[in-house]
């Protein structure tokens, strides 16, 4: 009976050692996810913080590019004009010329 005794509360003990164990393995693990989940928000905010910088960079690109085209239709519009006033000018010089 005596070694029984011993065998049991030897048993005790080590179930309430695996218990602790369990329970100190519970927190961490509890711990671990508060962990994951807190990083997890902080990539996603982060994710959101990029993408609406993306998106403002994509529309200032397309912008930049919509501005750079009226700019060469100004520049075309502006040599066409250019070409026709000189061809004026020549034509009233050599008008001018003959007369004399």
């Amino acid at each position: 009976a005596v070694v029984s005794t011993q065998s049991t509360g030897s048993l005790r003990q080590s179930i309430v050692g695996k218990q602790n164990d369990v329970n100190r393995l519970q927190e961490q693990q509890s711990h671990t996810a508060y962990l994951l989940s807190s990083k997890e928000a902080e990539l996603n905010s982060t994710i959101i913080t990029i993408s609406k910088k993306l998106r403002e960079r994509s529309n200032q690109h397309k912008q930049a590019l919509s501005d750079l085209d009226k700019i060469r239709a100004q520049n075309e519009f502006d040599r066409e004009k250019t070409f026709k006033t000189e061809s004026r000018l020549k034509a009233v010089d050599m008008q001018l010329a003959c007369a004399k």
